[in-house]
């Protein structure tokens, strides 16, 4: 047999292996510190802005007259119908003290808000988020959200294309998750100006998960097995559009963010000139923040 080598610490040895550890540490320490420290962070909390100056900002109101009725589910920008003397449009001013070197992030945050609860996460089907066709009697998994009919009560009553849901047609996607979906949208520009400072909405979800979890129906089929022409005439909601990808990616604590995009030369979304991002600076100064201010955060 070889003999084994056993090392024998000593007092010296190691106080110098844990001296040389600390060192390291202690550098890198100082390095993220230094890296945090030059972070600028604005936030502004809109929910709790009812005032009559910022007419769409605070709660989203709702009633009988269709204020929670999505008039589309674009989640670029996604609309309710506003109902008898109402809206949801909340614009504020926002003012930037120190200039904010590019990359410029655009996050939303929600408190109190449960997504690691065991019966939201479970609520969903991988197969049918991959493309796959599943009958609405197989989607247990999904429960309590299986077909279209399950999702009026949050105002979805249309598909992608426009035309009004099958009610008994499995919803595409089930699940309480994809229900959920946090539907404000914004948008900024510089004050007394008119022109929107971009916010490019693409990148920002996993690469993995865009090329990978996340498509939409591959062979659509109408409540009768019949093969449709498009997804959009069965789909709520585009499956492959990055907000809806990063929303479905579930936050472990009950407080987050979420990226919705950056500041740049344009947006990335479809229907738009194609463009190479160029990430964009916030200067020193006063900006306008128009927000769709959809999401109804009174229950949490």
């Amino acid at each position: 047999m070889l003999p084994a080598w056993r090392p024998v610490p000593s007092f010296g040895s190691t106080m110098i292996t844990f001296s040389l550890f600390g060192l390291a540490f202690l550098g890198i320490g100082i390095m993220l510190y230094t890296m945090s420290d030059k972070i600028e962070e604005l936030q502004y909390k809109y929910n709790q802005d009812a005032t009559a100056s910022l007419k769409g900002c605070g709660t989203p109101s709702s009633g009988s007259d269709g204020a929670t009725k999505l008039t589309t589910t674009n989640l670029s920008d996604m609309k309710l119908t506003p109902g008898v003397g109402k809206t949801h449009e909340c614009e504020i001013t926002i003012k930037i003290e120190s200039d904010m070197k590019a990359p410029v992030f655009v996050y939303y945050q929600l408190d109190n808000f449960y997504q690691n609860h065991r019966r939201y996460v479970k609520s969903k089907d991988y197969k049918q988020l991959m493309g796959e066709t599943v009958a609405a009697d197989s989607l247990s998994q999904c429960a309590p959200i299986e077909k279209n009919s399950d999702l009026s009560n949050v105002g979805i009553f249309q598909n992608v294309a426009g035309a009004p849901l099958v009610a008994t047609s499995p919803a595409i996607p089930c699940g309480l998750i994809a229900k959920s979906i946090f539907t404000d949208s914004y948008s900024i520009k510089k004050k007394g100006t008119t022109t929107n400072i971009p916010i490019y909405q693409k990148g920002i979800a996993w690469k993995s998960d865009v090329d990978y979890k996340f498509k939409n129906q591959a062979k659509p089929v109408d409540a009768a097995g019949a093969t449709v022409s498009s997804w959009q005439d069965i789909q709520w909601i585009d499956i492959e559009q990055e907000h809806f990808i990063v929303w479905m990616r579930t936050a472990g604590l009950p407080n987050f963010r979420k990226l919705w995009g950056k500041l740049s030369n344009c947006t990335g979304l479809a229907g738009e000139p194609a463009c190479t991002p160029v990430d964009a600076n916030l200067d020193i100064g006063e900006y306008t923040v128009t927000i769709q201010n959809n999401y109804d955060v009174s229950s949490f």
